[in-house]
């Protein structure tokens, strides 16, 4: 898929309804005062959202997160830890960890 108008009719309501719940955890979990959800694709093809939590206090607010400063990775730990918040929130919910 490239587009989200490419998926049919039911896939882009689940689309919608994942992207909502998944907004809703990321919000309460990490305390975000605004979260960015987008489609943007002009550097891979494939259809793609993110889904960003942003915070008043962050380098680049309110500008976009991209190109503002210099790509800064997760320690290896802080990324686990994260992911692993993130999938005990959604475990149980139409969710599953592969």
């Amino acid at each position: 898929m490239v587009e989200i108008h490419h998926l049919s009719e039911e896939e882009q309501l689940q689309l919608i309804r994942e992207s909502c719940r998944l907004s809703e955890v990321m919000t309460s979990l990490f305390d975000a005062d605004k979260m960015n959800v987008a489609a943007l694709g002009n550097v891979v093809r494939q259809l793609h959202v993110h889904h960003i939590a942003r915070f008043t206090d962050d380098p680049a607010w309110p500008q976009p997160i991209w190109g503002k400063l210099p790509a800064k990775e997760y320690e290896p730990e802080d990324f686990a830890e994260r992911v692993k918040r993130l999938q005990n929130a959604l475990v149980g919910e139409g969710f599953r960890v592969l």
